[in-house]
């Protein structure tokens, strides 16, 4: 009796694990799902600033709202965003580069950032006036930690 019920824990706790397995690896498959918002994605991340910053369930739902709204706006960039990306080989594949066609690459991928962070700045700041001191702290102190990181620039 005692071996059935160390047996079903066992298959329990390896069931659980492997859920939680297959759900980061979903998240890690990056914010989208072919033309879709990938939904591990986002639950990873809110999850993630949840713990992180221990909010409310008010905050995590106007933060889970803004996190959508950024990938939504991402995903309406996209063709342009791949159109930066094939200008981009086909400008590697040259002999010669030009300082002029590279700046303004540069300029087209980062104007559609800007983009998204124009369409969700208010979001930002609506959400940040949500937190505590406790939070606000904790908030760039995961910034840091994230910049230290393999994130670069």
């Amino acid at each position: 009796m005692k071996t059935k019920t160390m047996a079903l824990w066992a298959v329990l706790l390896i069931a659980a694990v492997g859920l939680g397995a297959c759900a980061r690896y979903s998240a890690m498959k990056g914010p989208f799902k072919d033309d879709a918002i990938n939904p591990a994605f986002v639950d990873h991340v809110v999850e993630k600033t949840e713990r992180e910053l221990d909010l409310t369930t008010y905050q995590s739902d106007r933060f889970r709202a803004l996190v959508e709204k950024g990938l939504t706006s991402m995903l309406e960039q996209r063709p342009q965003k791949e159109a930066v990306g094939r200008d981009l080989a086909l400008m590697l594949r040259q002999e010669h580069l030009s300082k002029k066609e590279v700046a303004q690459l540069l300029n087209r991928k980062g104007s559609l950032i800007r983009t998204v962070l124009d369409n969700t700045m208010d979001d930002f700041i609506a959400w940040h006036a949500l937190l505590d001191d406790a939070q606000r702290n904790e908030l760039a102190e995961l910034v840091l930690r994230h910049e230290q990181g393999p994130h670069g620039l």
